[in-house]
């Protein structure tokens, strides 16, 4: 009796007719596992021959992770040719071409990305992820008018999205820094402040368990390390800045330049905590090597910088910690630091 149930059930659990003909004995061994395609493919030999797209989107997330860009490349691009109407695999081959094949400021990557992420909006114009990419593509290439569009419907379509947050975020501050070069502090707080209210959205809905590839090829030490980084460069480089230049003219902001360097002491000091080891950063720039992509943060880098934001502090116990910490960075490496340590006389 069984002999017959078998081949009968497995007839039924077929959801395509590409197994119509499958073999009965491979049928009745492949209902015993999870993924009865994947198996019967396997078996029948025609899995290597017939590659099924998702596997080479799947594939094509692994190696975006590893950034095996040329092999990202080859598994998007196949998976493209088979579902051209894909606006998650358009949005993978931008990242690839953003990421991690544009270097020394050329833009010919960066275009093609554009019309990726063009294309990916024209399959589903609520894609939110599609327009925050978009936006840090033509933020690159000076075009700040559309970046910010960008940026402000993905809001609209995701507000508390992590990724898309932390590139708003970075964005503002870029733009706030600009102005803090002219001198322009109002514009500076303003800009300075949106992109704080963004990177502290991301902090508050991030889940470091639930991180998928595309968010480990961006942040392989975890977003709680970049975002606590962020906020602390927010609140030193620009809004500390922003603030203790108008005090110098007279028109207050002194309480306020003293609050944001206390918090960026903080996020430093979270930032520090929540760091990869120099071990495992070392071996992560070893590993990419010459592959392009994101520069990620050294942890020397943060303690050079809340020494830095102790010493501006102007008490005698915060020139000690400033010490301490330029100590830490110059023992990690960090050249900068050792200036740092010798011009304070520690």
């Amino acid at each position: 009796m069984k002999k017959i149930i078998f081949p009968f059930l497995a007839c039924i659990a077929l959801p395509t007719t590409i197994h119509a003909n499958v073999d009965s004995k491979v049928a009745e061994f492949c209902l015993k596992a999870a993924d009865f395609n994947g198996c019967v493919e396997s078996m029948s030999g025609t899995k290597k021959n017939n590659p099924s797209p998702k596997s080479e989107y799947d594939n094509a997330l692994v190696h975006l992770a590893s950034l095996d860009t040329s092999s990202a490349m080859k598994s998007i691009n196949l998976f493209i040719k088979d579902n051209p109407m894909s606006k998650e695999a358009y949005l993978v081959r931008s990242i690839i071409y953003s990421y991690d094949l544009t270097f020394d400021g050329k833009t010919t990557f960066i275009k093609k990305a554009i019309r990726d992420l063009d294309k990916a909006i024209e399959i589903d114009d609520n894609y939110s992820y599609a327009y925050a990419i978009r936006a840090d593509n033509h933020f690159y290439i000076g075009n700040t008018n559309q970046a910010k569009r960008d940026i402000e419907k993905a809001i609209d379509l995701a507000p508390n999205h992590p990724h898309t947050n932390h590139l708003r975020g970075h964005i503002y501050k870029s733009i706030g820094l600009e102005f803090l070069e002219k001198k322009k502090y109002e514009l500076a707080i303003y800009n300075g402040r949106e992109a704080q209210d963004s990177f502290e959205t991301a902090l508050k809905n991030h889940k470091p368990d639930n991180q998928n590839l595309i968010m480990k090829r961006f942040f392989p030490f975890g977003l709680t390390y970049y975002i606590h980084t962020a906020l602390g460069d927010t609140q030193l480089d620009l809004l500390f800045s922003s603030y203790r230049g108008i005090e110098k003219k007279g028109e207050g902001g002194g309480d306020e330049a003293k609050k944001s360097l206390i918090d960026a002491i903080n996020h430093y000091s979270n930032a520090i905590i929540s760091s990869p080891t120099k071990k495992e950063t070392d071996k992560y720039a070893l590993d990419t090597k010459d592959k392009g992509g994101i520069v990620h943060t050294n942890i020397s880098d943060i303690y050079l910088w809340r020494g830095n934001a102790y010493q501006l502090s102007n008490s005698s116990s915060d020139q000690n910690k400033a010490c301490e910490d330029w100590e830490k960075s110059k023992k990690l490496g960090n050249k900068e630091a050792i200036s740092s340590f010798r011009n304070a006389k520690c």
